[in-house]
């Protein structure tokens, strides 16, 4: 039997720089690499590695209109998950970070959270049926509060292992 895993999360895209060192405030510094973008968001990093595994997954999140939002949609679909609850925020962009990796190895990462702070307790429970059809459901805190305790509540009236 396989089990159904529902995923509520983040929805990012990584983008990566390699540098030489770190810019002291008002410098500007070349970088050595800008390296290729890749899906991100610990959310769907967590879904993805779900569905390759071949459990039955949904994964409720929130992105923007825009070609973030596309290029990760390709993951999802790659990966062979439910994108139904992927919701599209009207006024925020998809998530992004922005990772630093210096000579030494070293790294800085800046989040902008956009559509996956929007994300509010009725988005999740546009997602109920899903929530309460799973065997699982997973949570970080890369999304509002108030949607995972909403999600947590769906599911443990439910009988879903939180």
């Amino acid at each position: 039997m396989t089990n159904k895993v529902v995923i509520l999360g983040s929805t990012n895209v990584d983008q990566f720089l390699t540098v030489e060192r770190y810019a002291k405030p008002g410098e500007t510094l070349h970088v050595e690499e800008a390296q290729k973008s890749y899906g991100g968001g610990k959310g769907a990093n967590q879904a993805i590695a779900t569905a390759r595994m071949k459990a039955n997954t949904t994964f409720i999140s929130k992105v923007g209109n825009d070609g973030l939002a596309q290029f990760m949609f390709e993951d999802f679909k790659a990966a062979g998950m439910n994108i139904d609850y992927i919701l599209e925020s009207e006024t925020e962009k998809t998530g992004q970070a922005f990772i630093t990796v210096d000579a030494q190895g070293q790294n800085t990462i800046y989040v902008y959270g956009g559509a996956n702070m929007a994300m509010t307790p009725d988005d999740v429970k546009s997602a109920k049926a899903a929530i309460v059809d799973a065997d699982f459901i997973v949570a970080q805190l890369e999304v509002p509060v108030p949607a995972i305790i909403e999600a947590f509540k769906v599911a443990r009236a439910a009988g879903v292992t939180t």
